[in-house]
């Protein structure tokens, strides 16, 4: 069920969202790899805080 839900549901939207980053256009390389470098950290930092919150 799970991963249904995340190849059906979720992956779309995902898609969606990194595609400035996942198919970048060839004249702004170095300023899509620094906004998707920021999405993901900024994500996984997000991660850490809500898993300190529900685990404290």
């Amino acid at each position: 069920m799970s991963v249904s839900i995340l190849a059906w549901l979720l992956m779309p939207l995902v898609n969606r969202i990194f595609a400035f980053w996942l198919v970048p256009g060839p004249v702004r390389m170095v300023v899509t790899n620094l906004a998707g470098t920021a999405a993901v950290v900024g994500c996984y930092l997000l991660f850490l805080v809500i898993f300190a919150w529900v685990t404290a």
